[in-house]
């Protein structure tokens, strides 16, 4: 196989770029004589009409006929006062035009790009009109350009994606290449590259299979991975037992006092927190003895009687106004929260939750005029669907608490929240981190009412924190009775009876929910392409049709449905806005979901939006410089710049976990075997939940039977509720 080393080059023309960016065939023009046209490989980076140095070997494509495997390449520093204009003058580098590479060259004379790289953003503040903001990012895009590639050709023969590396270079600088040799694991911290991977990169820079770093890479894993299914400790046993057999695979190299003796070093340095035989990582064992600490000082301040013939007068008041009748159930909830200063009330669809919010904050409202509501849920989503229903205004926790990237919150501890009750819907869905942060700022003497449904999904992030407090005995209303129209809706109806392990029903006439029998994954994930585009024809839009997988690959997972539905749906046109972002091609009308928590745009995990508008960016000399996408969430509009399309994700389909908090006026879910692992009664009761109109579930009735039935969910570990018991004994 024939050697190409160091061949200088360029790049013609890209004709293939891969989704992720880790495999682009390009046309390529260079002087050495009998060299194939063609260069393939990994050219993240890489743009038409740049020079490169390739080092690779000869491959003769089956196909395609003879060509250079890129194994590695450089871009060499532009030499000569028209290369180094042409070059700084090019769309790679951001915030420079042909009249600012000009003025660059003249000031600073031909080897200016050295200049730049070597004394940073400062030595262009001597060229007149150039400013610091200019400066840095001139200096950014060169440093990128140059620098970021030595990092790019260390990793990429080690198996580490272009993007990975990239993103190394971004998290440590010049000195990555000698952070990843000092210790691989930590390649992990920057990715879902994990530690199997990792493990294997270790190995071929040398490093020892009893090493201190891979012994403590190995256990912080196993606590990592508990965590993110969301327990908030991990047993001392299992967690060494899970250790020792992922470092021990293939051999044994590390025995169990190496490991304990880790685990202790790690816990004697703060990071995690050994309580009995329970492990906790020190975020969350702080946040549990937080959230116990203020949620006990809540049930011990003063809460106030409200008298009783004032509360029936009120109570005839209320029902008159507004030509209803209050359940029993409803009547005390609204009478409780006036004895007690924390309430949670719980209950399925159509048990009159809403109802219960609205006069609950009547009753206060009449009772203290003066007195402050503030109304929120975890989601975006949630918070505006409050709002809908109480006609009271409603935010996100984030944004209630004032919670800033790099900061502390707005309100604490030091600065309690201006209200006197405080209502939070969707509980369920609080981690155990966002429930610390919302209880340290809840000022003891104020009213809490939390609303749930522990019969749906847990939070994402670790806890259990709703099922927590109905374990530990806190006040409580469990809402029962299902109201006459809600009865009527099928919806509500076999949400129920999922709950209650019965069989769903079907009555067609009542065209509100639906089962297809379909076996096979292909068959089912047609059947929903074309329920979609039946769905669309009736007037309904893009956004108010939400398809649910209980998992992301496969089939029927959400990847593949998002690239089905896309093309089906919003498929590319000449004229329309189009930006590719690793595996996907963000389209001008996508529905496109926030994937992390982004506090500086005010735009969280779980929120669903529309692409408005995909547009070039251009420099103050009318200098492409790049795209930017355009995103309308509810009535917020949020602009993302091209690095920040990692937050985002195609949401046509989403998994079930995703859509908590969310309601739409239709709900598809395929229902299959392919999903056995998944096929759960809480999954399957989510699901449904999240419809206002119309389910349309497609599967197999056996699918379907098991899920109902399947009640085992996996126990999170937590500590939660056992704090509230030791904490509440002397109140009881």
């Amino acid at each position: 196989m024939q050697e190409v080393a160091g061949v200088k080059g360029l790049v013609e023309k890209i004709v293939y770029r891969s989704h992720d960016d880790e495999f682009c065939v390009a046309a390529f023009s260079t002087d050495e004589p009998g060299l194939p046209q063609v260069i393939t490989g990994s050219l993240l980076g890489v743009h038409e009409k740049e020079t490169i140095l390739i080092w690779g070997h000869l491959v003769n494509h089956a196909r395609y006929g003879p060509q250079i495997k890129v194994d590695r390449w450089e871009k060499p520093v532009p030499a000569g006062r028209e290369q180094v204009m042409e070059f700084l003058s090019s769309s790679v580098i951001k915030g420079c035009g042909p009249a600012t590479a000009k003025l660059l060259v003249d000031t600073l004379g031909d080897n200016v790009i050295d200049l730049v790289l070597s004394q940073g953003p400062q030595a262009l503040l001597k060229v007149k009109g150039i400013g610091p903001v200019k400066a840095g990012s001139i200096h950014k895009s060169l440093v990128e350009n140059f620098e970021v590639q030595q990092v790019i050709g260390f990793l990429l023969p080690l198996g580490v994606s272009s993007r990975v590396a990239v993103k190394a270079f971004k998290t440590w600088g010049t000195g990555a290449i000698e952070v990843i040799r000092q210790d691989p694991y930590r390649l992990a911290e920057l990715s879902n590259l994990g530690f199997i991977k990792a493990d294997e990169i270790a190995l071929k820079l040398g490093i020892a299979r009893d090493d201190y770093c891979r012994i403590i890479a190995g256990i912080k894993h196993v606590m990592n991975e508990a965590v993110a299914s969301g327990h908030c400790f991990y047993h001392k046993q299992d967690l060494l037992a899970e250790a020792l057999d992922l470092l021990n695979r293939g051999g044994t190299f590390i025995n169990e006092e190496s490991l304990a003796n880790a685990l202790a070093e790690i816990c004697q340095a703060g990071e995690w927190v050994k309580e009995g035989e329970a492990i906790y990582p020190a975020w969350t064992y702080l946040a549990e003895v937080k959230v116990a600490r203020n949620v006990t000082g809540l049930l011990e301040a003063p809460a106030g009687k409200r008298d009783e013939l004032e509360f029936q007068s009120w109570l005839r008041d209320y029902e008159q106004r507004n030509n209803i009748k209050l359940a029993p159930e409803q009547a005390l909830a609204v009478e409780l929260i006036f004895n007690n200063n924390l309430l949670i009330l719980t209950g399925g669809p159509g048990t009159g939750k809403t109802q219960t919010i609205k006069a609950i904050v009547d009753c206060f409202q009449q009772t203290f005029p003066t007195g402050r509501v503030k109304m929120a849920a975890p989601t975006g989503r949630a918070a505006r669907r409050l709002s809908e229903v109480t006609g009271q205004d409603a935010a996100t926790v984030h944004r209630l608490l004032g919670l800033q990237p790099g900061k502390g919150p707005e309100y604490s501890l030091a600065n309690p929240l201006p209200c006197e009750l405080l209502v939070i819907d969707e509980v369920s869905m609080l981690d155990i981190v966002l429930a610390e942060a919302l209880f340290d700022a809840i000022e003891p003497g104020a009213k809490v009412l939390l609303v749930g449904d522990p019969d749906q999904l847990p939070a994402v992030g670790p806890g259990n924190f709703l099922s927590d407090l109905l374990i530990a005995g806190l006040p409580l209303i469990k809402l029962t009775k299902i109201f006459r129209q809600a009865a009527e809706s099928q919806i509500v109806t076999n949400a129920h009876r999922v709950n209650q392990g019965l069989p769903l029903v079907f009555d067609p006439k009542k065209n509100d929910f639906y089962f297809i029998d379909q076996d096979q994954p292909e068959q089912i994930a047609k059947t929903i392409l074309a329920s979609v585009q039946r769905l669309l024809r009736l007037g309904y839009s893009t956004e108010d049709i939400h398809i649910l997988s209980p998992m992301r690959k496969g089939l029927i997972g959400t990847y593949a449905l998002n690239n089905i539905l896309q093309e089906a749906i919003n498929p590319s046109t000449p004229e329309k806005g189009q930006l590719h972002f690793g595996a996907t091609n963000f389209r001008a009308g996508d529905k496109v979901m926030q994937v992390k928590n982004n506090y500086e745009k005010l735009v969280f995990n779980g929120e669903v939006g529309i692409i408005e508008e995909i547009s070039e960016i251009f420099d103050e000399e009318g200098t492409a410089t790049g795209k930017e996408i355009v995103v309308r969430f509810g009535s917020d509009i949020v602009i993302y710049n091209y690095e920040e399309l990692e937050e985002l994700v195609l949401a046509y389909a989403t998994t079930v976990h995703k859509s908590q908090g969310g309601e739409y006026p239709v709900v598809i879910a395929p229902v299959s075997t392919s999903h056995y692992i998944m096929l759960q009664r809480n999954l399957l009761y989510t699901a449904i939940t999240r419809a206002k109109e119309k389910v349309v579930l497609i599967g197999t009735r056996q699918a379907l039977a098991i899920a109902i039935k399947n009640v085992r969910v996996k126990k999170r570990n937590t500590g939660l509720a056992a704090r509230l018991k030791t904490k509440m004994a002397p109140l009881l």
